[in-house]
Order: structure tokens, then C-alpha cells, then sequence
């Protein structure tokens, strides 16, 4: 009844509204009684004391005082009944206008229409009803203006923000047929498709700070994203095409944000949740809140720190209780850690199949630095590339793929250290000769360092200071000191000692340097370096046997070390040295020095391609002549003949690959070569239908236009839709190395316009893409 009455009246304002421009002239007659007055009628029967001029109008009369008791008075009710429904609209469609911001937005339509209320109401007071409803209609009018302009200019188009990344992120606009790499900061709009490759992450930051954090492998397209100036609010619908999604809305935000899931529903208050959409089923987790998860004819709700699972065409199983999170054990809550990476440990839980990992930059997780969904076992190292402070946190993941909540974050600090520790050793000194049996070993570190003579572990004081006595043997004793900080710095220090006073004065020269089979020197330059060592202080003069003319005399350091520059000839050079001592002693010796420029060779056993799709490069060959063979810097195993075989892993692009052979002289050979890994199909750039020549015969001209790295093969199949027919054709290069055309005639009698449908693109290497054309 109710329904019925409300259309009635709405019929009955669309005539008035749209009627003419005079109220009817409908009247109703009451006899006035001894006790009323014009007042009392108006307000009984036209629902306003103030309307009574009406009734004189009405009756034709001028003046209160004509009216006696008694008398038949024609009251206009339906006039009164009409203006009141046009005065009762404009001030439903002033307030509707007004909420929705017609004062910032409308401002002279909101102030017309209220003009022309307030005009129209003294119009009613006076009696003048014609008047009263113009000036309504006129207000309606600029109320449903000032409505229609505030909404339109109030919902205007929003931006979303790609604020962390990690991996590869990729986004595909409606006007684009290919994916492309986009950096941190990229702004987002509606009908923007977004995704992450394998070992990636992504995370979409909203003005009122809510997010949405995609695992890696996931796709999503931001459907609506739309923001409203007055309230400042922001509507955002998201669908989950794959992969792992959290959403998190701000506490407090004024962001609408929803996630759909093709086949599935879902509402409630949750304001942080999880999916995971593959083709056999979605999951869904929930931490704040409740949801309601509907699909394939049933649902259930899903309550705090809960899961269901939803199989294609099934409706979601009962809730599941999600796995509560693991115990954080190390790194320890403000430990610093040195390097570029941390490794991270926990407590098991119980039926926990795998755990979820996250390392940020700030404690709201929102900078993420790491991510992995799938990690087993209770300890993993994850690489940080910078200094400073970092937060992680884990999450259990149950049988059912369901992560639970997340533990509390724990802060932790990278530094990068490589300033060794500061190593002193007072006693022995460099090349201290004594006659006890042992010594007094003694000096200082870092204090939170750690100290091995000779291997052994050393203690030390809060200082830093250490003593120990060290038994000594007859003749040389070599002390080796190593400081480990804990950035795993080291500082090592060498000592040399002599026991008993009439032992023979050492001399040890070349020690490094690499020999032939007869003992003698190799060198590679015809000037020289010669090491050596003997006592603190002692001269060391080398002659040429063979030269008299060249002689050269030097001082040992400290620690008895000493360095010459001699000259080299390729048949042979013999020397002859003598170190005299601080205190008398002397020693001498000879050595003979070959000079071998020759370097070695590298041969390959077949060169590599300049172009490949394959990302494994197997690499065989032989060095002639070598000693050892590097790959950009690491050992390559070679045989007693000199062979080698290994693999190499290329990356996409451009591959530069370096071979350094070196003999035992230290002369080198260097081997470069450059490849080229696509494994990228061809791109397609542009395409046009043109038909040309006045015909008949009527002929179209097809022009394709694509590239790639490796060059495109010499034709591109193609099909194209002529009226009903589906025509198979092959364009072919033309002069333009990524231009290929084709010739095809037409139907005299043809009216519908030709459509490219595909296109199939391959390069010489086998790399192929279907471009579907919609």
C-alpha cells in the first residue's frame, strides 16, 4: 500500500513539475462556523494559517471583514495540495545538491535555487500561488543543475603508486600489446594491468596509505580506481587474475578497497587479508575482521586468523584455523650484523609445511626489500644489499597453502665494515735473535676481536691486551699473528726470530718467484723484482757474474725484507749476493734468472655463436704452453694436458666472455669473445590495410611492421578477414629491414571493411609470438 500511495504522489509531481504553468482551479466548499476565523480554515484544510488570502482570492473578495458566519466558502486545496508537493521537491533536491558539495562545486546554481525557495515561500505567504510555483520551478531546475555538476566534478580519477619493488615488475596498459618493465615510483591509473615474473615482488601504495603486496607470479588489473574531492575518499576494484595478493587497508583510511576473484564474492570488514588465485583453486586468508566468502551455490564466513579454500565450480570449504606464527630466534632483537646479508632463524610449528619471509626497511613492512612465500626448514640467508636499520618478520604456512598471522618484526642493523683490526706486537721484535729455549710473546687488539698465534687460540683482557710465553726451536722461529673483528676483518702479522746468537745469519731470496726444472728464475720482463729476507738492518749487494757492470746494494726493513731491481737476459743470468749483518755476520748465495716472454695459447675447440636462444654456453679447448686458465676472473680446472671443458650461464643481451691464460713466467694470453642470449619473441610495432589503385581488380596492400634483437625470419604469416572469409597469407621483407608487406585481391562485391586477425611472428633463433588482434 505504501509502494502504491508513493507512486501516486510521484505521478502526481511529474504534473505538476511538467504541467502548465497556473495551479488548478480545483476548490472544496466548508461553511464557516460561528467560532472560526479565515486562519482557523487555512490551517485546517490547506495546511498553512498563514495561507488565508487564498481563501479571499478564491472567493473573490478584498477584505477579511466581508466574510460572516455562516457563510459557503470555496477553499483552494488543490492548488495548496500541488505547490506544496513543488516547494517539498526543491528542498529534497537543495539538500540532495548541498551534501554532495554544491557549494564548492555549484556554488551560483546551489545560490540560484535557494534564491528562488526563499522567493517562491514569500510568494505563498502572500497569497500569489502562480507566482510561488514559477519561482520553485525555477529553483528545481537550478537544484538538479547544481546536483549534476557537483557529482560530475566531484568523482575524478585517482593514481595508485608502484612504491617497493623487487625482481621484475611489468605493467600493460589498454593501448599496449606487449608487458614492460616498470621502476619504483611509477604511477598507476585505472585499466592498468600489473605483474610480477619469478623471484619477484611488488607493492601498490594508495594516498590514505592502505596497500596491496603482490607475491611473485602475480597479475592483477586495477579495474576502477576513482577519487572523490569533497569527502576525499577513494573507491579502488582490483581483480586477481594469479598469484599471491595481501591486502591492507589503513586504520582510519578513507580508502574502498576491493579484491575480486573471477567466480568468487566476497564482503565483510576485513581490513587485512590474503588470496591466492591458480587455476585449480583460490585461497583465502584472513587477520583483521570478518568476510564472507561466497562461491558455487554456497558460503561461509571467515573470522579472525582464519582460511578456506575454493575449488573451481565448488563452493569454499568450512573455515580453517590458521597456523599461529613461528618464534623469531636470530638475528636477536637490535643485533648488527656485518656484510650484505643476514642469515635468519626460528622455532619450527608444528604441521607448518613451509614459512613466509620478509625483510623491510621500516616496521609497517611497507618498504620491502625481501619476500618468499615458500621457504622450508627453519633457517635461510637472505641477501641486503645497504647499510642501515631492517625489520623481519614470518608467518607459518599450513598443508593447505593458508599462511597464518605474521609474528611480531624484529629490528636488526647491516653494517658494512672493512677496516681491519688494529694489530700490535711489542714483543719479539722483527728479527730478535735470543738464546732461551722461549719468550715472552705480548702485545694488543681490538678488544672484541679475536686473536690465533700460529692457529691457536690467544685470550684477551677487556683491553685488548694479550701475554703468553712461546717456546722456541734452535735457529728460525716464524710467528704468525691473525686478528679476526666481527665483520670477519682480518689483520695478520708476521715475526721472525732467531734462538742462540751463533746460528747462521739467514738469507732467503725469490721464494715466489716461479722456477724451471733446473732451479733457475723465470721472468717475464727484462727488469725484475727480487725479494728477499734476512736480519733487520743488513745490507744485501747483488752482482752480476756475468756483468760486471751491474751491481746493486739495498737495506733490509724491519723485518728483514728486502726488494732489488735487476735486469734479465733470455739465455741466462747469473747473481751472486752477500747480506752483511748489524753485527759482523755475513752469508752469501747465487741464483741463476731466465728471462721467458713467450705467453701461452688459448685454443678453442669450435668458437661460440654471436647468436643464441640457449642460456647454457659449453665452452672446451686447450692451453698451450700455461700454467693455469681464468673465466671473468674465476679458476678453470685444466688437465695434465691442458684441456678444459666447462659451462657458462648467459643472461639476456649482450655476453661478453674473457679467457686469461698465464705460464709460469707470468706472461698471459687473453681471449674475448661476445654473444648475443634473446630469448625474447618479435615485438610487433605497427601494421596498416591500405587498398589501392581504382580497380577493378580490387587489391589490398597489407604492411606489418616488427622487431628483434636477432632479425625476424624472411616472411610473417598473417590471416585476415574478408567479409566470411578467413584468408591465410605470408608478408614478405621489403626494402625496410622490419617492413614486410603482402599483396591481396578483393571481392569486386566486398562492402565490409578488411581485419587483420593475427599475426605470427618468429626470428632466426625460434622464437615465436601470436599477436591476436581483437
Amino acid at each position: 500500500m505504501t509502494s502504491r500511495v508513493s507512486f501516486l504522489r510521484y505521478l502526481l509531481l511529474l504534473g505538476v513539475l511538467w504541467g502548465p504553468s497556473v495551479l488548478a482551479e480545483e476548490t472544496f466548499a466548508v461553511i464557516l462556523g460561528p467560532d472560526q476565523s479565515l486562519r482557523d480554515l487555512a490551517a485546517d484544510y490547506l495546511g498553512d494559517p498563514n495561507a488565508w488570502p487564498e481563501i479571499l482570492r478564491a472567493n473573490r473578495l478584498d477584505s477579511p471583514h466581508q466574510v460572516q458566519p455562516g457563510m459557503s466558502l470555496s477553499l483552494p486545496v488543490a492548488a495548496m495540495r500541488d505547490l506544496g508537493l513543488v516547494l517539498s521537491h526543491l528542498r529534497g533536491l537543495i539538500y540532495r545538491a548541498t551534501a554532495a558539495g554544491a557549494e564548492v562545486f555549484a556554488t551560483q546554481s546551489i545560490a540560484s535555487a535557494l534564491s528562488d525557495q526563499a522567493s517562491a515561500t514569500e510568494a505563498r505567504r502572500r497569497g500569489d500561488l502562480n507566482a510561488a510555483l514559477r519561482l520553485a520551478r525555477s529553483g528545481i531546475a537550478e537544484a538538479s543543475r547544481a546536483l549534476d555538476r557537483s557529482l560530475s566534478r566531484r568523482d575524478v580519477a585517482a593514481e595508485a603508486v608502484l612504491d617497493a619493488a623487487g625482481g621484475v615488475v611489468q605493467r600493460r596498459l589498454p593501448s599496449e600489446y606487449d608487458w614492460t618493465p616498470i621502476p619504483i615510483r611509477t604511477l598507476l591509473v585505472e585499466h592498468t594491468r600489473l605483474r610480477t615474473l619469478e623471484r619477484s615482488f611488488a607493492l601498490v601504495r594508495f594516498r590514505d596509505a592502505s596497500s596491496l603486496r603482490m607475491s611473485e607470479n602475480a597479475q592483477l588489473a586495477i579495474r576502477r580506481l576513482r577519487r572523490d574531492r569533497l569527502t576525499r575518499s577513494e573507491t579502488l576494484d582490483v581483480v586477481l587474475y594469479g598469484g599471491d595478493l595481501r591486502a591492507l587497508i589503513a586504520p582510519g583510511g578513507r580508502q574502498t578497497l576491493r579484491v575480486e576473484v573471477p567466480g568468487i564474492e566476497t564482503s565483510g570488514d576485513s581490513t587485512h587479508y590474503w588470496l591466492r588465485k591458480s587455476p585449480e583453486d583460490t585461497r583465502l586468508a584472513n587477520y583483521a575482521g570478518e568476510f564472507r566468502v561466497s562461491a558455487g551455490g554456497g558460503s561461509v564466513v571467515v573470522g579472525l586468523n582464519q582460511g578456506t579454500l575454493v575449488e573451481a565450480g565448488r563452493p569454499p570449504v568450512p573455515p580453517i584455523d590458521l597456523l599461529p606464527p613461528p618464534g623469531p630466534i636470530s638475528p636477536e632483537q637490535g643485533a648488527v650484523r656485518y656484510g650484505k646479508g643476514v642469515e635468519l632463524i626460528w622455532n619450527p610449528v608444528p604441521d607448518a609445511r613451509a614459512y613466509w619471509i620478509e625483510v623491510a626497511r621500516d616496521p609497517l613492512f611497507s618498504r620491502l626489500v625481501f619476500t618468499d612465500t615458500d621457504v622450508r626448514g627453519t633457517e635461510t640467508d637472505v641477501p641486503i644489499e645497504g647499510e642501515g636499520i631492517y625489520y623481519w618478520r614470518l608467518s607459518s604456512v599450513d598443508a593447505a597453502g593458508l599462511p597464518g598471522p605474521a609474528s611480531l618484526g624484529r629490528v636488526f642493523q647491516i653494517a658494512w665494515d672493512n677496516t681491519p683490526p688494529y694489530l700490535v706486537v711489542e714483543n719479539p721484535v722483527p728479527g730478535q735473535r735470543v738464546a732461551d729455549a722461549s719468550i715472552t710473546v705480548r702485545g694488543r687488539t681490538e678488544p672484541d676481536a679475536r686473536l690465533w698465534l700460529d692457529g691457536e687460540s690467544i685470550a684477551l683482557d677487556v683491553d685488548g691486551r694479550f701475554s703468553l710465553d712461546r717456546p722456541l726451536s734452535e735457529g728460525s722461529n716464524h710467528l704468525v699473528f691473525e686478528a679476526r673483528d666481527p665483520a670477519d676483518n682480518l689483520s695478520r702479522l708476521e715475526r721472525t726470530l732467531y734462538r742462540t746468537p751463533g746460528s747462521p745469519m739467514p738469507l732467503r731470496m725469490a721464494e715466489g718467484v716461479p722456477r724451471d726444472a733446473q732451479g733457475r728464475l723465470l721472468v717475464a720482463s727484462r727488469r725484475f723484482a727480487l725479494s728477499g729476507v734476512t736480519l733487520p738492518g743488513a745490507s744485501v749487494r747483488v752482482d752480476s757474474e756475468d756483468d760486471p757492470g751491474v751491481s746493486v746494494t739495498t737495506l733490509a726493513d724491519a723485518d728483514g725484507h728486502f726488494d732489488l731491481i735487476l735486469p734479465a737476459r733470455t739465455e741466462g743470468t747469473r747473481f751472486h749476493a752477500i747480506a752483511s749483518g748489524p753485527l759482523g755476520e755475513c752469508v752469501e748465495s747465487g741464483l741463476e734468472v731466465v728471462l721467458d716472454r713467450t705467453p701461452p695459447r688459448i685454443r678453442l675447440d669450435q668458437d661460440p655463436p654471436l647468436r643464441t636462444s640457449d642460456p647454457h654456453l659449453s665452452l672446451s679447448g686447450r692451453v698451450e704452453a700455461g700454467e693455469s686458465l681464468e673465466l671473468d676472473g674465476q679458476s678453470v680446472a685444466l688437465s695434465e694436458e691442458g684441456t678444459f671443458a666447462f659451462g657458462v650461464p648467459l643472461r639476456p643481451g649482450e655476453n661478453r666472455i674473457r679467457l686469461v691464460a698465464r705460464d709460469r713466467a707470468g706472461n698471459r694470453a687473453i681471449l674475448e669473445r661476445s654473444l648475443l642470449l634473446d630469448r625474447e619473441p618479435p615485438r610487433l610495432t605497427a601494421y596498416r590495410l591500405r587498398e589501392e589503385g581504382d580497380g577493378p581488380p580490387r587489391r589490398l596492400r597489407v604492411e606489418i611492421e616488427a622487431e628483434d634483437a636477432s632479425g625476424l625470419t624472411a616472411g610473417i604469416p598473417y590471416s585476415l578477414q574478408i567479409g566470411e572469409t578467413l584468408h591465410q597469407g605470408i608478408a614478405r621483407r621489403g626494402s625496410d629491414r622490419d617492413g614486410y608487406e603482402d599483396w591481396v585481391a578483393l571481392p569486386p562485391d566486398l562492402k565490409a571493411k578488411p581485419r587483420l586477425r593475427s599475426v605470427q611472428l618468429q626470428d632466426y633463433l625460434g622464437n615465436r609470438r601470436e599477436v591476436v588482434i581483437e
